[in-house]
């Protein structure tokens, strides 16, 4: 299942409260040649991040969080990484979420997905960069 991708070995920021939304595309993202850096809440990615414990080539955000939703980390991110491509990740319907494209390239894609979904949305915006 694996889909090729530009950037082999690129890391991925993936933040979701969702212990079995990050297991789940850990292992995508693994098997697609990609290294993922998960977190569960956005304080700890962007801690991770100012660390320099990632240099992600990409972002993958749940928008619905505690603490800090998607939209804020999304910001928080832009700030460090202006371009850096975000793909956002919701189980609300189309009409309940608006994504920004200022900065780098964006997307949206929505629970449930197909895992050729999610590698198909990562591939496309690595693309763009």
């Amino acid at each position: 299942m694996t889909v090729p991708l530009l950037r082999s070995q690129a890391a991925i920021l993936v933040v979701d409260d969702d212990p079995d939304i990050l297991d789940l595309v850990e292992i995508l993202v693994s098997e697609a040649g990609l290294q993922p850096h998960c977190h569960a809440d956005g304080d700890s990615a962007l801690a991770a991040l100012d660390r320099g414990d990632c240099e992600p080539a990409l972002a993958l955000l749940d928008i619905l969080m505690p603490v800090m939703d998607g939209h804020e980390l999304a910001d928080a991110l832009r700030q460090r990484r202006p371009q850096l491509p975000i793909l956002f990740v919701s189980g609300f319907s189309p009409r309940r979420v608006s994504i920004s494209d200022e900065g780098g390239p964006t997307a949206l894609l929505h629970k449930p997905f197909r895992p050729q979904q999610l590698l198909e949305q990562i591939r496309l915006l690595l693309e763009q960069v």
